[in-house]
């Protein structure tokens, strides 16, 4: 089963069309890319953060990726990556981490072609986890989709 196949699934579960307007569904994963050879070599990392809005028929795929560990609430601006009924599957999940793998393989061998030799490893950081914003303001121009997280009590 591929990744996007599982996120897919949490998002269809957890947070159905027509969700709270205030209500995210928040992912975070660590992507590992390294050479097959070599599992002793340092990988390539880079900390996946996903967050998802459905407050109507669309969904939102936002995403934010950073090179050491940063929680989903130190960030407060995300790159949309898709707003769309269908499309999101594709063009906000399976289509990024495509991307993304790619870039990373050509950080451990740039002159690859399809990387028979590297390997990829993602994995959860936590689980999944429905979130209540305070605001949120979606600005289509730089395609960002910035928030403020509700206050939460100590429990």
């Amino acid at each position: 089963m591929r990744i996007e196949d599982v996120i897919v699934s949490i998002v269809e579960a957890m947070l159905p069309k027509f969700s709270d307007t205030k209500t995210v569904l928040v992912m975070s994963f660590d992507l590992r890319i390294y050479r097959k050879d070599n599992h002793k070599s340092q990988p390539v990392l880079r900390m996946v953060n996903l967050m998802f809005h459905r407050p109507d028929n669309f969904t939102k795929a936002l995403w934010n990726v950073s090179k050491e560990w940063k929680s989903y609430q130190q960030f407060t601006d995300w790159h949309v990556k898709s707003d769309h009924e269908f499309g999101w599957r594709n063009d906000g999940v399976g289509r990024p981490f495509l991307r993304l793998s790619h870039e990373l393989m050509k950080e451990i061998s740039p002159k690859a072609e399809g990387c028979p030799d590297i390997e990829a490893s993602i994995r959860f950081h936590g689980g999944p986890k429905l979130i209540k914003l305070k605001t949120w303001k979606l600005d289509w121009d730089k395609k960002i989709f910035s928030v403020e997280y509700a206050q939460t009590k100590p429990t």
